[in-house]
C-alpha cells in the first residue's frame, strides 16, 4: 500500500503543476489581436480568479496544449488507480481472501447466495478506461488541426475534455468511498508470509554475511535447495544447507537449525530491511509520516486555490453591486 502512494503523490503533483500553467486568462484578446479599447486584461484576470494572462493573443485562441496537459495528467492518474483497483479486486476474491469491503460496494449473485462480488473495483477499472480514452480523443482531435481559431479545438474537443474530467472525478469518488471500508485479514497474511519460499533470499544473504560466501555462489545454493524442496515437498533443513553450501563453496560451510530458522523467518526478513523505502516497521512509519505531511501540504494548497477563486467571486460581486447601485 505504501508503494501505491508514490504514483498517487506524483499524479497529484502533476495536476497541481498543470494548474499553474492552465489557470491563465485568455480574455481580452478578441479575435486574436486584442483590442483598441482601453481594457485592463490583468484586472479582468484577477476578478475571474486567474493567476495571470495568456499573454499572446494568437496563443490564447489557438493553443490546445493546456487541454492535453490536463487530460494527460488525468490519464496518468487513471492508470495508477486502475492498477491499484485491479490488485484490490484480486485480494478480494475468495481465492485470496485477504480483503473484505463494505456491503454497499459488493453485488450479490442471483443464483449463489454466498457470493459477495466486489464490483466496485470493476466499475473503477472500467471508468478509468473512459478517462484514458477521452484523453486520447482530446489529443487526437488537436493533433490534426491547424494552429489557430479552428472548429476542431472548440466544440468537438470540449465533449471528450469535459467527459474525461467528469469520469476522473467519478473514479476518485468511488475509490475514496470504498477505501475506508477495507478490512485486511492480518492473521491470514501473516500465516502465508513464509509460503512459497519467498524468504529464501534472506537465506542467501545470511550465507554471504555470516559465512563469507560470494552472493553468486549463495544464490546457486539457495536455488538448488528450493528446487529440491519443491520436488520433494520437504522443508529446507540445516543439514541440506550445509551439504549444498559446502559442495558449492569447495570448503566446509556449517549452519545449524537456528541459522536456517532465523534466515527464513518472515518477520526477521522484514525487520532487517530498514533502509529508506524498506518494509521494516521503522522505515514504513517514517515513510507514512512523510506522506501524511505531504498530504497535509497538498490539502492546504488546494484550499488556497479554492479560497482564491472564492475571493475573486466576492470581489466581482462587490464591483458589480457598485455599478448597479450607481
Amino acid at each position: 500500500l505504501m508503494g501505491v502512494l508514490g504514483p498517487f503523490e506524483r499524479d497529484n503533483a502533476r495536476l497541481a503543476s498543470a494548474w499553474e500553467r492552465v489557470n491563465k486568462c485568455p480574455l481580452g484578446v478578441a479575435a486574436f489581436t486584442t483590442t483598441s479599447f482601453p481594457i485592463d486584461r490583468e484586472l479582468t484576470a484577477r476578478l475571474l480568479g486567474f493567476e495571470g494572462l495568456v499573454e499572446n493573443g494568437y496563443d490564447a485562441i489557438g493553443a490546445s496544449d493546456y487541454m492535453i496537459e490536463v487530460t494527460g495528467a488525468l490519464a496518468n492518474m487513471a492508470v495508477s488507480v486502475s492498477r491499484f483497483a485491479h490488485d484490490l479486486l484480486l485480494w478480494s476474491r475468495a481465492e485470496a481472501g485477504v480483503l473484505r469491503i463494505g456491503d454497499a460496494f459488493v453485488q450479490i449473485s442471483s443464483i449463489m447466495p454466498q457470493k459477495r462480488n466486489p464490483v466496485v473495483f470493476e466499475h473503477i477499472r472500467a471508468r478509468t478506461g473512459y478517462v484514458i480514452g477521452d484523453a486520447a480523443a482530446v489529443a487526437a482531435i488537436a493533433h490534426s488541426s491547424a494552429f489557430g481559431d479552428t472548429v476542431d479545438v472548440e466544440d468537438p474537443i470540449y465533449t471528450p475534455l469535459a467527459r474525461c474530467c467528469d469520469s476522473a472525478q467519478a473514479v476518485l469518488g468511488l475509490l475514496a468511498a470504498v477505501l475506508p471500508t477495507m478490512e485486511f485479514d492480518a492473521e491470514l497474511l501473516a500465516a502465508r508470509a513464509g509460503h512459497g519460499h519467498i524468504t529464501t533470499t534472506a537465506l542467501a544473504d545470511a550465507l554471504v554475511k555470516e559465512r563469507g560466501m560470494p552472493f553468486r555462489a549463495a544464490h546457486h545454493v539457495v536455488s538448488r535447495l528450493v528446487k529440491e524442496s519443491a520436488s520433494s515437498s520437504e522443508e529446507i533443513t540445516a543439514a541440506r544447507v550445509t551439504a549444498v553450501a559446502t559442495e558449492e563453496a569447495g570448503r566446509e560451510i556449517d549452519v545449524d537449525d537456528a541459522f536456517v530458522s532465523r534466515s527464513l523467518d518472515p518477520w526477521e526478513m522484514v525487520h532487517a530491511r530498514a533502509l529508506a523505502g524498506g518494509p521494516a516497521p521503522s522505515a514504513t512509519r517514517e515513510a507514512a509520516e512523510r506522506s501524511w505531511a505531504l498530504l497535509a501540504a497538498d490539502r492546504l494548497a488546494a484550499q488556497s486555490r479554492r479560497d482564491g477563486l472564492d475571493a475573486a467571486i466576492l470581489k466581482r460581486r462587490r464591483l458589480a453591486d457598485g455599478v448597479i447601485s450607481g
